[in-house]
């Protein structure tokens, strides 16, 4: 939910022609995501943890398991970041970045 809420603040910032706000936000965000991506594979146990404490009634019941959830965090972390990076880069050019 955290993350709907941050890219409500990137487009209401984008809508008011803020856009050095746009892509700092995208920025921070993409750097947040890669940064879990990499606690994640680092350190399984902080992940599941997290993971349990956000979705008790889910159980993951073996390492098997646990890997398949870290890999999908990771392709899914992979896939936004490439999408956060194309939205920087407009978002950049707006604001005379780039």
């Amino acid at each position: 939910m955290l993350s709907l809420g941050i890219l409500s603040c990137t487009f209401i910032a984008y809508w008011f022609g803020h856009y050095e706000a746009a892509f700092w936000i995208t920025v921070l965000c993409m750097a947040n995501g890669a940064l879990a991506a990499l606690a994640a594979l680092a350190n399984p146990n902080w992940y599941l943890e997290r993971r349990m404490a956000a979705l008790p009634d889910e159980g993951i019941t073996s390492a098997i398991d646990l890997r398949d959830q870290i890999r999908h965090f990771v392709i899914t972390k992979v896939a936004i970041t490439a999408v956060g990076t194309v939205a920087a880069w407009y978002f950049g050019r707006l604001a005379g970045y780039f």
